[in-house]
């Protein structure tokens, strides 16, 4: 029996490597889509990491991935794929709480809402059709897992993000690092403001496993983040860290084990921490500098500079929010419709790419769903909340993290994006059950 296992073990891993093989290939990048396709049909575990891998594919940096004409066509086909095979490992049978029911009620609002009022009716659809499937398979594939699996799972995802931050500290020294703009770190993925963002999800996920196991690699890796958030000049992704654990070791019931002195250890270390930040703030003057205030006309007040920030972004969207505070503008539609740049397959004529910046989640959403897309979408968000919360103190500082994040930049319903990393994580983080992770 043992035998078998561990053959089956190797060749699920030879065919992980095969597939991240052909799409750092030229000539092979297409075919890694397909490959990937095919693996979320090995079993829940595949599911999950399938769509991490199809994430990576479309967020590695230009100048080691490279562009692959099948690509947008192609994180459709596997999101959609792995949903068909969740639906055949599960013969339709959805494990059903608060947050799947909540999230099939908003993809149904939706649905309803862009048939009566989206001016593109087929893209704010397809936008739908896309985050429902995308967040029921990832929920429901951590679900029908078992402690042990989830583990392997969590491991998985931990390790590879691990991966992507070795990768990408050689390159502070390489031009290919800075390749976007020339200024914020990007690493091996192919935006500062989404390399930032990951190292703030990696860092606290670290800071959490560091409080419940008292690691010191965990203390030194969320460090580490820090310092890579900063050279990224992705001031959310630092901003969205630091109020996370605040406001979770406040909110998780770990914090009266705190003032009881239970957790003398992790108090200890945290002490130890802003000691060690000290030096590091004074290495890191100047860059902390620049990073508070980038392009933000020298002002020192935190609101002044997140006000100059997304100014550009939040005006036309409070413009149309007075224009329309009950129905919106429809799901997924630019505050100028105008100027979305839409990529439509040639022989089905359905929008594969759509080109849509927003800075502010919730604001967005009220600008798109109306009053009543905003109300359904906070219910959303407190579900998914309370669940980190009766879970343990690290899933409440990732979903505090992805949340804050969300202040700066729209992502939480774009899983063909940088979403698509954060629904991952939120599915581990509200399943309610846990074996310990990372040994």
């Amino acid at each position: 029996m043992m035998p078998n296992i561990l053959k089956r073990q190797h060749i699920e891993y030879f065919f992980i490597v095969a597939i991240i093989i052909t799409r750092f290939i030229d000539s092979t990048a297409n075919i890694s889509y397909l490959l990937l396709a095919f693996y979320s049909f090995f079993g829940y575990k595949s599911i999950i990491k399938a769509l991490f891998l199809v994430w990576f594919f479309t967020m590695g940096n230009p100048a080691y991935i490279p562009d692959a004409s099948f690509s947008s066509a192609g994180r459709f086909l596997v999101i959609t794929t792995a949903f068909i095979a969740l639906t055949y490992h599960g013969k339709f049978n959805l494990k059903i709480n608060n947050f799947t029911i909540i999230t099939l009620a908003f993809g149904l609002f939706i649905l309803i809402h862009s048939l009566l009022f989206s001016p593109l009716k087929d893209v704010s659809l397809l936008k739908m059709t896309l985050w429902v499937v995308a967040t029921l398979t990832l929920t429901q594939a951590w679900l029908k897992l078992s402690a042990n699996d989830q583990k392997k799972v969590f491991d998985f995802f931990f390790i590879s993000l691990m991966i992507i931050l070795i990768i990408s500290l050689p390159l502070i020294l390489s031009p290919n690092g800075y390749l976007r703009n020339g200024v914020g770190f990007q690493g091996i993925l192919n935006h500062p403001q989404t390399f930032g963002p990951t190292m703030a999800i990696l860092g606290a996920l670290s800071v959490g496993l560091f409080i419940e196991k008292k690691r010191n690699l965990l203390f030194l890796i969320f460090m580490i983040c820090l310092i890579l958030i900063i050279l990224s000049e992705a001031r959310t992704a630092g901003l969205s860290l630091i109020l996370a654990l605040a406001f979770s070791i406040f909110l998780n019931s770990n914090f009266k084990n705190f003032l009881r002195g239970k957790l003398k250890k992790s108090g200890a270390y945290i002490f130890y921490a802003i000691i060690l930040c000290i030096p590091l703030a004074i290495i890191y003057s100047e860059k902390i500098v620049d990073f508070t205030i980038k392009r933000s006309n020298s002002s020192s007040n935190i609101s002044d500079i997140y006000t100059d920030s997304r100014s550009v972004l939040i005006e036309p969207m409070l413009e149309n929010i007075k224009e329309n505070p009950l129905i919106g503008i429809g799901f997924g539609i630019a505050s100028n419709p105008n100027e979305m740049e839409i990529v439509r397959d040639e022989t089905t004529g359905l929008p594969l790419s759509l080109n849509v910046e927003k800075g502010v989640t919730l604001i967005a959403v009220l600008e798109e769903l109306g009053f009543f897309g905003f109300v359904l979408t906070i219910i959303w968000l407190l579900i998914m909340i309370k669940r980190s919360l009766s879970s343990n103190i690290t899933s409440t500082i990732v979903v505090f993290t992805i949340i804050f994040l969300n202040l700066g930049e729209a992502t939480l319903f774009s899983p063909g994006g940088f979403g698509l990393l954060t629904l991952i994580i939120i599915g581990w983080a509200i399943i309610g059950k846990r074996k310990n992770t990372l040994p």
